[in-house]
């Protein structure tokens, strides 16, 4: 039985991050701006950045989740690395300040197929 539960956990996903992110600032810099869905431009008081998406992809512990001391859970067979949400928000804070941001519009956490999601508009307020 041990021997079948290594090669479970062997078998399962490890724990990564990734980013996506739409660079607005090119076409801000030339006077051009992209606004997210459902915004009234009229009543806007930023300017939009960038739309940024950080998965988190749930997983068996890794040096790096290590590293950033994200929480692991201790299961019967194998651990399983989950962040917690103030860990997304912060990961999605400093994605947007990378843009120039102080604000984030439009702000979800998701998920979906053992992907966990932060994602929102990084946008200067004026």
């Amino acid at each position: 039985m041990p021997l079948l539960a290594f090669a479970l956990a062997a078998c399962s996903p490890k724990y990564y991050e990734s980013i996506e992110v739409a660079d607005f600032t090119e076409y801000v810099k030339s006077g051009f701006y992209i606004y997210p869905s459902g915004v009234n431009i009229c009543e806007t008081n930023y300017v939009p950045l960038s739309d940024i998406a950080v998965n988190f992809h749930v997983g068996n512990p890794t040096k790096y989740s290590e590293a950033k001391g994200i929480k692991t859970y201790k299961g019967q067979d194998y651990d399983t690395v989950i962040p917690d949400k103030n860990y997304m928000v912060k990961c999605l804070v400093n994605e947007a300040q990378k843009y120039g941001a102080d604000a984030i519009v439009g702000f979800s956490i998701s998920y979906a197929n053992r992907i966990y999601t932060a994602k929102g508009v990084a946008v200067k307020v004026k």
